[in-house]
């Protein structure tokens, strides 16, 4: 069993309930040494996690892995092998931190694409992105029946009283559709479109 995390207190290295006992060894990376790992291009990636000495940083250690696996000469495993430690690094590093790294790294622009924090940072765009144009397209719509309604009321608007509801915000839109009925002539709407 491979731990990635620090936890409180030490695993043991047996689980055992009714008759069925598992043994098995516990590897704790933030103990473990990174040469080992980083010596072993499979293992690479898991050094992003290990033992950090002196004044390395996560950041360091993570460019460290990167360079390493970027010295490997087939272009699949070294994309796989610098997505498994970017995906580790996310443990370590705060996304910010880790996005302006492999901004600056030359082998991430290819894959960062393919990383799920970038995918999870993708989606949330999307998500906003079509909620804001679902916004904007309700309060064009609310817009556009407004004007139609006082049009056809007071017998045609002018631009200008067209430019002015069309510019006032959702909220405002809704107070004006609760009292285009209450206007009797077009100056009524004229003095609340002064005075909202």
């Amino acid at each position: 069993m491979v731990v990635l995390e620090p936890s409180k207190g030490r695993l043991t290295n047996t689980y055992q309930t009714g008759g069925l006992r598992l043994s098995y060894n516990v590897i704790h990376l933030w103990d473990e040494e990174p040469g080992p790992l980083m010596a072993d291009f499979g293992l690479s990636p898991l050094a992003v996690l290990a033992l950090r000495t002196g004044e390395e940083s996560a950041a360091a250690r993570v460019k460290a892995v990167l360079d390493r696996i970027n010295t490997i000469d087939g272009p699949e495993r070294r994309r796989q092998l610098t997505l498994d430690a970017a995906s580790l690094a996310t443990i370590v590093l705060d996304r910010l931190t880790l996005s302006e790294l492999l901004r600056r790294y030359p082998v991430m622009p290819l894959y960062v694409e393919e990383m799920p924090f970038y995918q999870e940072a993708l989606e949330q765009g999307r998500e906003r992105g079509l909620k804001q144009g679902l916004e904007q397209g309700l309060e064009q719509g609310e817009v556009r029946a407004l004007t139609r309604i006082l049009q056809h009321r007071f017998a045609g608007l002018a631009a200008t009283d067209r430019d002015r509801i069309a510019e006032l915000d959702l909220t405002n839109l809704d107070r004006l559709a609760e009292l285009a009925f209450e206007f009797r002539t077009v100056e009524d709407l004229r003095h609340w479109l002064d005075t909202p």
